[in-house]
């Protein structure tokens, strides 16, 4: 039997935990690196608008640019004075050993929200080579 959940401890070097920012400072160890971002925010669009958070790399002191592997951008819609939650995921590599990238939740296409909260982000960090396993 394929045991997915011990492959990905296996390839974990970090875990990390920022609590009430949207804000992530990464200096590579060793080896090269692939990050996955989990940021939980509230909000709302204002008069019934949309609002659309993302997650990326801001900044950077490498002469390679990061990647975005995969981004799962966070909505919510509406609300007016209502906050609601949403969890926006960022799976990012690319990110070379010694070098050190500022990660961000930021507007996407610039939508503006009503009492943006940032409340956490789970960072995960893995062995560039890292690959998930396929499901059963």
């Amino acid at each position: 039997m394929n045991n997915g959940l011990s492959h990905i401890r296996e390839q974990l070097i970090a875990i990390d935990y920022v609590y009430g920012e949207s804000e992530y400072v990464r200096t590579c160890g060793q080896d090269d690196e692939l990050i996955l971002f989990i940021h939980h925010w509230s909000g709302w669009g204002y008069g019934g608008s949309t609002y659309t958070r993302t997650y990326k790399c801001i900044s950077h002191n490498s002469s390679v640019s990061p990647t975005n592997v995969c981004v799962l951008n966070g909505v919510v819609s509406g609300g007016d004075g209502v906050p609601k939650d949403a969890t926006t995921f960022a799976l990012i590599g690319n990110l070379k050993a010694g070098k050190t990238y500022h990660f961000s939740g930021v507007d996407y296409n610039n939508s503006k929200p009503g009492n943006l909260q940032n409340v956490g982000t789970i960072v995960l960090m893995f062995n560039q080579g890292f690959m998930f396993p396929k499901s059963s």
